[in-house]
């Protein structure tokens, strides 16, 4: 043993004992706190209070856009009236057919889609023809909602001259919702927003 400036002596060993025992505590609590630390952090769900929530974005070419309205439409046909809805690379085509005095007369609506704010298509007429003959538009729009059997989502206003695709309401068996996003016939790019009701 040493003995220190002051006369004491100096007992390594308690010292070695005192600073191993120090080590051991310091390594323990490492352990503990390595132990019960999260080794990630997980973000916190909040729970939406939306009536609805955004599952996913559907994008769709036109002719992708065609065969879905053709099957859509199919349960719309009757044998006295027959028509489709197609679309160009420049605008929308109803396309039906009726019979006047046993003569079948091609009856063609042309239309401009856009979008509201609520994601619904608003189809804004361009022309109306019988065959070749341009057609009052008020006129026809009233003629059409009257004589041919719609879905309920088609709303025609004749005096606007406008037709409301309502997207968001269109009933279905799954529960879901679409609304447009983007309608862009010429670059053939439309996107739509999938929602599905917040229960």
């Amino acid at each position: 043993m040493k003995r220190s400036k002051s006369g004491k002596k100096i007992n390594f060993w308690k010292w070695a004992f005192l600073l191993l025992l120090a080590l051991q505590f310091a390594i323990m609590a490492l352990v503990w706190f390595r132990v019960t630390a999260k080794r990630e952090t997980v973000p916190q769900i909040e729970t939406s209070t939306k009536s609805q929530i955004q599952i996913g974005t559907l994008t769709s070419s036109r002719e992708q856009l065609n065969e879905a309205v053709a099957a859509y439409l199919k349960d719309y046909q009757s044998g006295s009236f027959s028509y489709q809805v197609y679309a160009t690379e420049t605008q929308i085509v109803f396309e039906g057919i009726y019979e006047i005095l046993g003569s079948e007369i091609p009856l063609y609506i042309y239309f401009s889609p856009s979008r509201d704010e609520n994601g619904a298509v608003v189809l804004e007429v361009l022309e109306v023809s019988a065959g070749t003959l341009s057609l009052p538009t008020a006129d026809i729009l009233s003629y059409v909602a009257k004589n041919y059997t719609l879905p309920k989502a088609i709303q025609i206003d004749a005096k606007e001259e406008k037709i409301l695709v309502d997207l968001p309401n269109l009933p279905n068996t799954l529960g879901l919702s679409i609304q447009a996003k983007v309608l862009d016939l010429y670059n053939n790019q439309l996107v739509f927003d999938l929602f599905r009701k917040n229960a």
